[in-house]
């Protein structure tokens, strides 16, 4: 995330096992897509626009069995730009999902 904007801190229960489903639809449709899709150039850093050009923003994730889902790849490719699938992406050491946001500094 740029220094500009900041999605929301998703807390996972305790407890809480990471499938497909509830990555798909607590995190990415949650909190990762609410801060793709914010447009405002003003307001908090939870309000303001990630970027002002989403071709700026690559989205890849580690190879977590609920990353690499077979549905969460569709649902990635569909709702979000410049998506690295599971064979484009940079490999397994990775331990999170990131936005990369690039050409803004």
């Amino acid at each position: 995330m740029p220094h500009q904007a900041l999605s929301k801190l998703h807390v996972i229960p305790q407890r809480q096992t990471i499938n497909g489903e509830y990555y798909r639809t607590k995190i990415l449709a949650g909190s990762c897509k609410d801060a793709i899709d914010r447009r405002a150039k003003n307001g908090s850093v939870l309000q303001r626009a990630t970027t002002s050009k989403m071709s700026e923003i690559i989205f890849m994730q580690d190879g977590a069995p609920a990353h690499t889902a077979k549905l969460t790849q569709e649902w990635c490719k569909q709702n979000l730009p410049a998506f690295w699938q599971k064979a484009e992406s940079l490999g397994t050491h990775l331990t999170s999902i990131t936005l990369i946001t690039y050409g803004q500094y």
